[in-house]
């Protein structure tokens, strides 16, 4: 009998158990990164992990989804002289509650406050619009916000370092684990 060896590059598709502990429980890997073409399945498949992710949210998005009843934070519109004029005001507000919470915690070193998770849907259009200060305390958070459990995950059709924010910055990119869509809704972690 021949058997079949596959390259090492072959990896088994993981069970749902498996990838929902890989991107919920395991300490070393808090910040998430979810990336793929417009609807392949990345609001759902964020929503199956929050379902079972312990601790307080705080979702951000620019879309009308209803992200299985919970509260959400969207920017604001209003018409004037006829045009819409959109403020993003709610959700850089929103991250900024999550920073000054991560600060607090680490400077009172609060270990036991309950974990904190940022949802940002649509992170390059949110970064795009939201002041530089809000970039820069998205990028404090990945970097402090685990020692403290405050943990992200972002949402984008790709990444960009540049919309991103991070060029020059791998260190950064390391603190994320990246969950990707693929065709046919095949999804990779990495």
């Amino acid at each position: 009998t021949t058997r079949l060896e596959l390259p090492q590059s072959h990896a088994r598709p993981m069970a749902p158990s498996e990838w929902m502990r890989a991107c919920n429980d395991d300490p070393t890997a808090p910040m998430l990164g979810i990336v793929g073409p417009t609807q392949q399945g990345k609001t759902t498949f964020t929503q199956a992990l929050i379902a079972r992710r312990p601790g307080d949210l705080v979702i951000t998005t620019t879309k009308s989804d209803l992200w299985a009843g919970a509260d959400v934070i969207r920017p604001s519109m209003r018409i004037d002289n006829g045009k819409g004029i959109v403020d993003w005001t709610p959700i850089a507000d929103a991250i900024n509650r999550v920073h000054v919470e991560m600060l607090r915690r680490n400077i009172e070193h609060d270990t036991r406050a309950p974990q904190l998770n940022l949802i940002v849907d649509e992170f390059t259009t949110t970064l795009g619009n939201v002041p530089s200060e809000t970039k820069k305390q998205i990028l404090e958070i990945w970097s402090m916000g685990a020692s403290c459990g405050v943990r992200t995950i972002v949402i984008a059709q790709e990444v960009n370092a540049r919309a991103w924010g991070i060029e020059g910055r791998r260190d950064i990119m390391d603190n994320l684990v990246f969950a990707r869509v693929a065709p046919g809704r095949l999804w990779a972690l990495g």
